[in-house]
């Protein structure tokens, strides 16, 4: 088994079937990578991100559409 892997979870539910972006941004806002930019389904949906290579500190997690940020989470990695 791999130790290289720590799964951080978020469930969302949209409307509708749309392409959404999922992004990790630090603490000042720097974007640092794009996780996820394709269409997802509508209802209830599940992202997960591998946490393991991110350092110590606070992250957020921005999920949006064209148009709209959509969901915004705080990540505190220990």
């Amino acid at each position: 088994p791999s130790n290289d892997i720590e799964l951080i979870y978020f469930d969302f539910t949209i409307n509708e079937t749309q392409v959404l972006v999922v992004e990790l941004f630090d603490i000042k806002g720097s974007l640092i990578k794009e996780l996820y930019n394709d269409k997802v389904e509508s209802g209830e949906n599940r992202i997960s991100i591998n946490s393991y290579y991110m350092k110590s500190g606070m992250y957020f997690i921005r999920i949006r559409n064209n148009n709209d940020v959509l969901f915004t989470e705080k990540i505190i990695k220990i």
